[in-house]
């Protein structure tokens, strides 16, 4: 048996392992197990990244000796074939549509050798190796184009990818600007290859009537349509003004000529805006953004008492900084991560996909989570680099269970800039300064003593409710795949528990724009039948660009409770969001008219009626989604 399957496998697998089930026991007196609980055996196979998703195994020639022995092996699935070098060779070719699929061909071949030479049929073999997968699927109806497509969504991502490459010819091809355009960098997550969903090409075309756009949804929500952002930069002139309202007038007349150029030679529609410029092309819509060093140096220049100029940083100069420094090269060098490791992109989308299923991707920073995943595969000792995205998922949730936080700096090195001198460094520098850093401290080679991505987020608490969470999605997660005769349902780690929780508020499902991103959606719904393949008709109108309702209510939530209560939600299509009160709440204070926000507070009122007169506050908010 090893040798089939080792025969059949060959340069795929470089390493196996067999586990036998130790020997059944029982009493003389019972019947005996059957034989298939007596045979149990368990096979460990360590592939190889690149030639396991291979689906073509080329035999030798079709006049040499070996070609007998091939056939006489393979079987039915060997067949001549006529190859690029004029070559006729006996070869098999399995079958697989989409890169997920290719994951799988090991599956395949496994299933195929075992039932034609040891005549073990696929009812007796489990083959466990890409289950979760599914997780990053799309449920499209059966007439949509993009069905068998889509996959886990790699392909749409290259299909994204290709529309933004062809924008950047255009874009460069552009001569009567002010100012030549030196560079442009993708700072979305798609261009790291790690969106959990690739947004999806809109083919509902959006018509105008007396300048505004028509919009024909009944009472379902909009079409949710990602912009992409990309920064563009400038080359280097001393013509740019000192101020920063000058500056940023500028920046909105290089948008309007912008526009202007892209329509004229390109025949794209474009929306101009004061802080950027909406290009819609292949059904993807892509945001401009002009980064200016000037606009930086404004944004750290001030006064002082004494009439000086001095040059600071500022809470805007820092998210600017890193906004259009620091993001931009993070992007870079996932991407360059992503191009040695072919699962990375699908381990760093499951991961985010089941952070958000648990309710808790407003408060765990995406960028954090892209460099914990990217650990797995730059320091992946004493293991190798994750072949599947399952085993990458399974890596990442033992990190975030064993990773002490509290005592142990994070450090990513990506590209392999930090030194051991840089690195001893940082620890020495964690060790004084523990107290000043964030909870989740990261640091890289671009910010080796901030951890600019988690200084807000996540909290203490919530690492803690990580920790716990991925600790029980483990066990669970380990529990279905090894044990026999139980059957696999993936979605039930990414299900959340809404036990801790004060309050529930359910949504209305028909107001959701992405649906069908949920992970218990059964059925095909409004909000994806708008997308599939795109067909240019000339000039069309501007989609609806980042409107997502519920998005808007979370926030709304927060600004408006944040002193009193926890909002969580999932991003990707949750139907509902969890209220958790803060304890302060629960506790009778002075009454005081600046905190009477949304409570009423007489005398007779008990500490439970407070949470009661919340409850509607919430509800008026909503009470177009709720």
């Amino acid at each position: 048996m090893i040798e089939v399957v080792l025969n059949g496998l060959g340069a795929r697998v470089k390493l196996v392992d067999i586990k036998l089930k130790p020997p059944a026991k029982w009493n003389v007196g019972d019947c005996p197990p059957s034989s298939s609980d007596l045979l149990f055996i368990l096979f460990g196979l360590l592939l190889d990244p690149i030639l396991s998703m291979s689906i073509l195994d080329k035999g030798p020639e079709a006049d040499r000796v070996e070609a007998a022995s091939f056939k006489a092996f393979w079987g039915s699935k060997s067949e001549l074939r006529r190859f690029h070098d004029s070559s006729i060779r006996e070869a098999v070719v399995w079958s697989a549509d989409t890169i997920s699929e290719r994951r799988m061909v090991c599956r395949q071949i496994v299933s195929y050798l075992l039932e034609s030479h040891i005549g073990i049929d696929g009812d007796n073999l489990r083959y466990i190796g890409g289950e979760i997968d599914v997780l990053l699927g799309i449920n499209f109806p059966e007439i949509n184009e993009y069905a068998k497509k889509y996959g886990t969504g790699e392909e749409q991502t290259v299909d994204l990818l290709a529309v933004y490459d062809s924008l950047v010819k255009q874009l460069r091809s552009l001569k009567d600007l002010p100012l030549p355009i030196s560079s442009i960098q993708g700072t979305s997550s798609v261009f790291s290859y790690t969106e959990v969903f690739p947004q999806l090409p809109l083919k509902y075309r959006f018509s105008c009537k007396k300048s505004c756009t028509r919009l024909d949804f009944g009472d379902v929500a909009l079409p949710f349509v990602k912009p992409q952002t990309v920064i563009i930069k400038l080359e280097a002139s001393n013509r740019w003004p000192r101020n920063l309202d000058a500056i940023r007038h500028l920046k909105t007349a290089f948008y309007t000529q912008l526009a202007k150029e892209l329509m004229k030679n390109c025949g794209l529609s474009c929306g101009t805006f004061p802080e950027h410029l909406d290009v819609y092309k292949g059904g993807y819509v892509f945001r401009l953004l002009i980064f200016s060093k000037q606009e930086l140096i404004a944004l750290k220049t001030s006064v002082n008492k004494s009439g000086m100029i001095v040059s600071k940083d500022t809470k805007s100069s820092i998210e600017l900084e890193m906004f259009s420094e620091l993001i931009p090269k993070v992007t870079s060098a996932l991407h360059g991560l992503q191009m040695l490791h072919g699962s990375f992109s699908s381990t760093c989308r499951l991961a985010k996909r089941w952070i958000a299923s648990q309710l808790l991707s407003d408060y765990v920073p995406d960028v954090a989570v892209e460099l914990i995943v990217a650990q797995l595969y730059l320091s992946p000792f004493p293991f190798t680099p994750p072949s599947c995205p399952q085993v990458g998922f399974l890596r990442f949730l033992h990190l975030l269970i064993n990773h002490d936080w509290k005592t142990v700096p994070f450090i990513v090195n990506l590209g392999e800039d930090l030194k051991k001198e840089e690195i001893a460094e940082i620890h020495n520098l964690f060790l004084e300064k523990r107290h000043f850093l964030p909870p989740m401290f990261i640091a890289i080679s671009y910010d080796k003593s901030e951890s600019s991505f988690t200084k807000e987020n996540p909290t203490y608490q919530i690492i803690h409710r990580l920790r716990v969470l991925a600790e029980a999605t483990r066990n669970a997660l380990e529990n279905q795949l090894i044990t026999k005769n139980i059957q696999f349902n993936p979605k039930v780690v990414f299900r959340p528990p809404l036990e801790p929780y004060d309050v529930i508020i359910h949504l209305d499902a028909g107001k959701i724009p992405n649906t069908f991103m949920g992970v218990d959606i059964e059925s095909v719904d409004h909000s994806v039948k708008h997308f599939g393949k795109y067909t240019n008709t000339g000039r069309e109108a501007l989609p609806v660009i980042g409107y997502d309702p519920i998005r808007h209510y979370v926030k709304e939530l927060k600004d408006v409770f944040d002193d009193m209560a926890m909002f969580f939600y999932d991003a990707y299509g949750g139907c509902c969001i969890a209220v958790l009160f803060k304890p302060q709440i629960l506790k009778r204070k002075q009454f005081k008219i600046s905190e009477t926000k949304a409570l009423m507070v007489p005398d007779d009122v008990t500490v439970e009626d407070k949470n009661i007169k919340l409850i509607p506050n919430i509800r008026e908010i909503g009470r177009a989604h709720v």
